[in-house]
């Protein structure tokens, strides 16, 4: 049984489908799907790849393709540039 079945079973028993939110993901495949997401260059999120930045962003490898959780891509990213810029304005706002 995967999670999803797990907690639909839960939902029926309970009767309460509030209880279990679904977290929508927006996934991008490759670094030049993140960059045109994050309104940025592509050489940026290289930078911020190479650096381990996004690390935890990566949901997936498959061979040289990569799939980032987007959201959680910005979410770093804007982290580590507020850190890098001590607190200036920050590029990848949306």
């Amino acid at each position: 049984m995967v999670g999803r079945e797990f907690v639909a079973l839960l939902e029926q028993c309970t009767g309460n489908k509030e209880a279990f939110p679904e977290k929508k993901v927006v996934s991008v495949t490759g670094v030049h799907e993140l960059a045109g997401y994050l309104q940025c260059s592509d050489s940026m999120v290289y930078r911020l790849r190479r650096e381990g930045v996004l690390n935890d962003a990566i949901i997936s490898r498959i061979g040289k393709s990569i799939v980032f959780d987007a959201e959680k891509a910005r979410c770093l990213a804007n982290e580590y540039l507020n850190e890098k810029r001590d607190g200036q304005d920050i590029i990848l706002t949306r």
